[in-house]
């Protein structure tokens, strides 16, 4: 699966749907763990809630982030220490 959310260069985010934007313009990013996995006909579709392995992994790279309303994750602009895509 490829990144839906990259640091391209310090300072900056991006995603699929946007960007790049500079951190500083950015008050927060607002994530949906929730993965929707199609199957075969007549089997019921797979949920997952990905948002205790999200938070995990964000907090490992010391990025803000918090349980938002219902399953979405709330990724705070507060410059975090990530490092640019290589």
């Amino acid at each position: 699966m490829a990144p839906f959310l990259i640091v391209p260069v310090p300072g900056y985010i991006g995603s699929s749907g946007c960007g790049p934007l500079p951190f500083r313009e950015l008050e927060w990013i607002e994530i949906d763990p929730v993965r929707v996995s199609e199957h075969w006909w007549r089997l019921p579709r797979a949920v997952d809630n990905l948002a205790r392995e999200l938070l995990s992994r964000l907090a490992a790279l010391g990025v803000q982030a918090q349980r938002d309303e219902g399953a979405k994750v709330r990724v705070t602009a507060s410059g975090p220490a990530v490092r640019p895509a290589p």
